[in-house]
C-alpha cells in the first residue's frame, strides 16, 4: 500500500511493503516503460530512511545528503540553507 502525504514544503511517499528506494525505482521504471523517462533525477535526503533511495539510484542520478552523517549519497551539503543556495545556482 502506497501512501502520499503532502505537508508544508514536503511530499512524503511511504510504503508498508517496501523502502523509499523501492518506490523511487518503481516510479522511474514506470516512466521509462511508457517512453517518458525523467530527464534528470535529484534525490535529496537528511535521514537514515533516505539511504535506500541513494542505494537504488542509477549512477547518473544526483544524490545529495543534507548533513555530515555517513551516507551512500554522492554529495552532501551541511545544511538546508546550503542546499537552497545550490538549487538557486542551478536555476540561474
Amino acid at each position: 500500500e502506497l501512501r502520499v502525504t503532502v505537508g508544508h514544503k514536503i511530499v512524503e511517499v511511504s510504503c508498508r511493503s517496501g523502502t523509499k528506494g523501492d518506490i523511487m525505482r518503481r516510479l522511474c521504471d514506470a516512466r521509462k516503460r511508457v517512453n517518458k523517462p525523467f530527464e534528470a533525477v535529484m534525490i535529496v535526503g537528511d535521514d537514515v530512511s533516505d539511504e535506500s533511495m541513494f542505494d537504488a539510484a542509477r549512477k547518473e542520478f544526483l544524490t545529495i545528503k543534507v548533513g555530515r552523517a555517513s551516507t551512500r549519497a554522492k554529495y552532501f551539503v551541511d545544511s538546508p540553507a546550503q542546499l537552497r543556495d545550490f538549487l538557486w545556482q542551478l536555476a540561474s
